[in-house]
């Protein structure tokens, strides 16, 4: 199961990159030319005369087709803005939305807290009654501990022997 996942992991891989190596090849191209796509040789830009074609049926370098708006092959226009002067271009806006009113919020209202009580003061130990010791505290000295009266061990007891059965009965 971890093979077939990780191959068709591979497989969308690689159809990917093939579809994404494709499309920058006819970026500067018209829909025309975009059919005929093919790379015989690398040419020479007729426009700089530096750049470098993609073909050499090409004629002019992505920079300058991408500059001069044509296409890279037959040097069509590749949009309707290259054959209107830029002069004459309008741009069309999108249209203006007014900012939305802000969402109302509900007032805050502080939480409700009990009355604050005053500490009561630490309550009284009467001067007849020893002071309360802690329990983790408490001395290991027999003064203090309780004396319980020894226990006697139990006295033995003499074993009584049940009586003897005649060996006939």
């Amino acid at each position: 199961m971890h093979r077939f996942i990780s191959y068709r992991i591979m497989a969308v891989w690689v159809a990917g990159v093939l579809v994404l190596g494709v499309l920058p090849a006819g970026a500067g191209l018209c829909p025309v030319c975009v059919k005929k796509v093919f790379i015989k040789a690398v040419g020479l830009c007729i426009n700089c005369k530096v750049g470098v074609t993609t073909s050499s049926m090409f004629k002019l370098c992505p920079s300058c087709s991408t500059a001069q708006n044509q296409c890279e092959a037959c040097r069509a226009a590749l949009s309707p803005v290259s054959l209107v002067g830029p002069s004459e271009v309008t741009p069309v806006l999108p249209p203006v939305v007014p900012p939305a009113d802000p969402p109302v919020t509900p007032p805050v209202t502080p939480p409700i807290l009990p009355p604050v009580v005053p500490p009561a003061d630490p309550p009284v130990i009467p001067p007849d009654l020893p002071p309360l010791v802690p329990l983790g505290d408490l001395p290991d000295t027999p003064s203090v501990l309780p004396v319980f009266p020894p226990v006697e061990p139990p006295s033995p007891v003499s074993r009584v022997e049940p009586p003897a059965v005649p060996a006939g009965k």
